[in-house]
């Protein structure tokens, strides 16, 4: 409902569809003071406590990761997810992104959303190890990809994006007599990478070496190695990544204490100083992957033949 280029509402669509303008609050950049806390609560805040305007959930991750100037940029991998990189040029937001203003008048974020991520991760974990978390990452642990593997399309709740298509829907592929279950689990989560990796390729982004990975995703560590592995990136990941969307909300309060003097200097105080665990791509894999890429781009096309 907001013009994105003059950050207003766009009242003209609102009238369109019936919708009053003025029932709408007035729009304010995150981190701006909208008000005070009231006498009476029902959340026990203290009375005249500064209340700042919040920011959305992907505004909060990037801060959180630390996607604060042009060029920086991340990979959320939550029960959906996401790419995201930050700009100050509104023209190189590409098509079918999200385009949400970001930090202030000047820096945006372009965001390619996928709806399929962790959310197929636990239908795979339920539907092939009871549920059992633990059990699956085991299994996944215990191989090594393949050419022989089969193809999964994680599609099983339509996609947005790389495909766009919300009636798209997963399949396995490549499936022979001798195709194990523990095969059909590492399949989904190469399948998930392999999505990210086109996701990635059709942004229209430059491909980076190395990317900074946040979400609950990042709890597994067989999916964060086999989605360096089949993009070919090093993939860092911060401690309690999960938590990372979190801190970066956070961060509006503490810029507004003073207790740095701006986001990039919050980033280096707070965020660059957590631990962080590295996944390096397996150099062995390259070629395959590069096969096996080639031919689960074609999956889709096909399967979605009129």
């Amino acid at each position: 409902m907001m013009n994105f280029e003059q950050q207003q509402w766009e009242k003209s669509w609102l009238v369109d569809v019936g919708l009053d303008p003025m029932m709408l609050p007035e729009l304010h950049s995150a981190g701006k003071v909208v008000g005070v806390v009231q006498k009476h609560n029902s959340a026990g805040f203290i009375e005249k406590t500064t209340v700042l305007c919040g920011t959305g959930d992907a505004a909060a991750s990037s801060l959180g990761a630390g996607v604060l100037v042009r060029g920086t940029s991340y990979l959320y991998i939550g029960s959906t997810g996401w790419t995201a990189f930050s700009t100050d040029r509104k023209n190189e937001l590409y098509e079918g992104a999200f385009k949400l203003p970001h930090l202030d008048d000047v820096h945006f974020l372009s965001i390619a959303p996928m709806l399929n991520a962790g959310n197929v991760h636990r239908f795979a974990v339920e539907l092939l190890s009871d549920g059992d978390y633990v059990a699956f990452e085991s299994i996944v642990h215990s191989l090594e990809p393949s050419l022989d593997h089969p193809y999964f399309l994680p599609y099983v709740h339509g996609e947005r994006f790389p495909v766009h298509d919300a009636n798209a829907t997963g399949s396995w592929s490549n499936l022979k007599a001798t195709t194990s279950k523990a095969a059909l689990c590492f399949s989904v989560l190469e399948g998930l990478s392999l999505s990210i990796r086109q996701l990635m390729t059709d942004s229209g982004e430059e491909k980076p070496t190395e990317i900074i990975v946040i979400g609950g995703g990042t709890k597994s560590h067989a999916w964060c190695q086999i989605l360096a592995d089949s993009t070919g990136i090093t993939i860092y990941v911060p401690d309690d990544a999960e938590w990372l969307p979190v801190v970066g909300a956070a961060s509006l309060g503490g810029r507004y204490l003073n207790w740095t003097n701006s986001y990039d200097e919050w980033s280096k105080a707070v965020i660059a100083r957590l631990g962080q665990k590295r996944y390096e791509p397996d150099q062995t894999f390259d070629h395959l992957y590069k096969v096996r890429y080639r031919e689960f781009v074609k999956i889709y096309p096909k399967i979605m033949q009129k």
